[in-house]
């Protein structure tokens, strides 16, 4: 909104938006971003179903700060709990909704001995950086501690990137990050999620727009007794 051009001020190269740019990317991070947040916490829900000590770990994490902060709001809690931003870091990884995203080259250039020329299309498979185990020791396996800032700075900045990169990268990242983290947390101080006879295993996805459960998640939602 303090972007917003007067009617005198809008001009080719402006960087001030107009009422129908405004609208656009409104509805860009409030639609766009629905089915793969909605996703990204379908995933995480069944991967900590599958890996019930790293879901406890979670749940005791988030307990814990409760019990130090009882009048957080949901808010300062989704943010305050390091523990659960690498369980969300760890999911992205092993079944982020974007599986690829593409860049335009503006200028020939040359890299790594491969020249692209201008105007090339390139896509960056981040579905398959995520699990290449060149980078990632057993990508299979769900560890959040991967984040961890001890393990975090041994990875390459670029094997990594669930939102994109650079000036270009998704401009809903932080809007869906707050929204699931927040999410999650509530869940997590009444519920667990554990495997049902219907699981599906392993879980198989489809590759659409985004990337999406192929035949739905089914798990049982129980109290987690707190």
């Amino acid at each position: 909104m303090e972007a917003k051009a007067e009617d005198d001020q809008i001009c080719p190269g402006s960087k001030q938006l107009t009422d129908e740019e405004i609208i656009s990317a409104s509805l860009l991070f409030l639609l766009a971003g629905y089915e793969t947040t909605g996703n990204l916490l379908g995933f995480t829900a069944y991967l900590l179903a599958m890996n019930p000590d790293k879901q406890d770990k979670l749940t005791q994490e988030i307990n814990n700060y409760y019990q130090c902060n009882k009048d957080s709001s949901l808010y300062d809690a989704a943010h305050s709990i390091e523990y659960l931003d690498w369980v969300i870091n760890e999911s992205l990884r092993i079944c982020g909704p974007g599986s690829m995203t593409f860049r335009e080259c503006e200028n020939t250039c040359t890299i790594n001995g491969v020249t692209i020329p201008a105007g090339c299309s390139v896509m960056i498979p981040m579905q398959i950086l995520h699990q290449l185990a060149e980078h990632w020791e057993q990508p299979e396996i769900f560890r959040p501690e991967r984040f961890s800032p001890h393990e975090k700075e041994y990875h390459h900045p670029m094997c990594f990137i669930p939102f994109g990169t650079g000036p270009r990268n998704c401009i809903g990242m932080k809007f869906a990050l707050m929204e699931a983290k927040m999410c999650l947390t509530s869940l997590l101080r009444k519920y667990k999620f554990e495997r049902a006879p219907d699981t599906q295993v392993p879980l198989k996805t489809r590759i659409g727009i985004a990337r999406s459960p192929a035949n739905g998640i089914f798990l049982k939602v129980l109290s987690n007794g707190f």
